[in-house]
């Protein structure tokens, strides 16, 4: 028995052709310098092969499987984000009902494990998909089998033990032997790639969010669950309003919901990225309508006036962006409608006066703004704390990083989601809101 090893762009699994071959010098070429490609592993007769996605750049090998129909049945997702080791990161396993249901139907069933570097996760099962129940508990795997050494180029034999490679005829690969295939054994399509390797959340409008006047066009469902609204409904303004300054003695922030943490210190973990100690200028963005309720957008923490060049997203230290899948993030979760920023040598104490002054009621706080926004002085430092309203409501949101063409920080930008999907309505509007 032997395995057929084919370098390309990637794998048509319908017409079942590699897209874009690549000769094996091209391919390790690419593997050296980190660039995406793809290796067609593929056993006696006409059957599917396993396809691995490699882009070292982005720390990420991929195999997928397919079945008859050329519908991806099965997705391994590994990660390297050590020297030399590969983390299993995500499994799914997708089955259909009929040969005619659609790849990723909404009702073919699933199961997917996600799982951190610890070797702890969290399994999935939906028999019907989206259609049907959901089955979530915990999991807990030893090292042997979530971590696996990265193979060099040539060895994929190497992954048996991480990727099952039985559809392909080669189970561990005992027995079969690795031959380059000619053309002659597998068909070739044009040259363009048809994957690419995941990516995290990536932000969006964050500088037009913070335009005072820019206008938005929100989607239908973030105004209505039901019939389509008219735009003319879903069209809102951007006002900034300017709140603080936010005291940093140490230079290290925290963004949180202040209502909750007790005293563990993991929930009052800056982020790795600090700044000067100083005195900072707060800007809280709210979108504006004639028909919906005004909403928080976005805060701002102004660090340097000089333009924003690039963004990255802010983690603390147990967060690891090379595992972010697509759409993904680290946000701050919320739980009571209310975010805050803070000093990271301030925050818990601070956190708890909040819960004080929430739990005695409206009249502990005095007059608020409508976009949620006080300012918490700690008398013994001069730190203070800049709570603010959390969008639509409770859930995970990120924070951005802006960073200027010298590399420096200009801004911090908790996004609360609501323009993410937006559409931009171009020129500054009038005064009709």
């Amino acid at each position: 028995m032997t395995i057929d090893v084919v370098y390309g762009e990637g794998w048509d699994a319908v017409r079942r052709v590699v897209v874009g071959q690549l000769s094996p010098e091209a391919a390790a070429a690419r593997d050296a310098a980190g660039a995406q490609y793809a290796v067609i592993l593929r056993g006696p007769g006409a059957g599917q092969p396993v396809v691995l996605h490699v882009a070292w750049a982005q720390h990420y090998l991929g195999a997928w499987e397919y079945d008859e129909q050329g519908r991806r049945v099965r997705e391994v997702d590994l990660r390297r984000i050590e020297p030399g080791r590969l983390f299993l990161n995500h499994t799914a396993q997708w089955r259909y009902e009929s040969p005619d249901m659609a790849e990723f139907a909404d009702d073919a069933g699933s199961v997917t494990m996600d799982l951190w570097p610890d070797g702890c996760g969290w399994t999935r099962e939906q028999p019907k998909g989206d259609k049907g129940g959901l089955m979530q508990k915990g999991v807990e795997l030893p090292p042997e089998q979530c971590w696996f050494p990265a193979p060099e180029f040539g060895d994929w034999a190497a992954l048996s033990e991480a990727v099952d490679f039985s559809s392909v005829g080669g189970g561990p690969f005992v027995n079969g032997a690795l031959v380059e295939a000619g053309d002659d054994r597998v068909p070739l399509a044009a040259p363009q790639p048809n994957w690419r390797a995941p990516r995290g959340a990536q932000p969006e409008h964050l500088e037009e969010m913070f335009t005072d006047g820019s206008r938005f066009l929100l989607p239908s469902e973030y105004v209505s669950y039901g019939d389509p609204v008219p735009a003319a409904e879903r069209e809102v303004v951007v006002r900034v309003r300017k709140r603080g300054p936010l005291e940093l003695p140490t230079g290290e922030l925290v963004v949180r919901d202040p209502s909750w943490g007790g005293a563990s210190a993991d929930a009052y973990k800056p982020y790795t990225v600090s700044v000067r100690p100083g005195s900072y200028r707060v800007e809280i963005a709210q979108a504006m309508s004639t028909s919906m309720p005004m909403y928080v957008v976005g805060v701002r923490l102004v660090i340097s006036e000089q333009p924003t060049v690039s963004w990255e997203l802010a983690v603390t230290r147990d967060q690891d962006v090379r595992l972010l899948r697509d759409g993904e993030y680290y946000g701050f979760g919320v739980d009571a409608g209310i975010g805050a920023l803070a000093d990271a040598s301030v925050v818990a104490r601070l956190s708890a006066r909040f819960v004080e002054l929430f739990v005695r009621g409206p009249h502990a706080w005095g007059e608020g703004a409508t976009d949620g926004g006080r300012v918490l002085a700690d008398l013994a430092t001069g730190a203070n704390m800049v709570t603010f309203s959390s969008g639509m409501g409770d859930g995970s949101y990120p924070v951005w990083i802006g960073r200027a063409a010298d590399g420096e920080v200009t801004c911090f930008v908790a996004d609360m989601q609501i323009l993410c999907d937006a559409e931009r309505c171009g020129a500054e509007i009038d005064g009709r809101l």
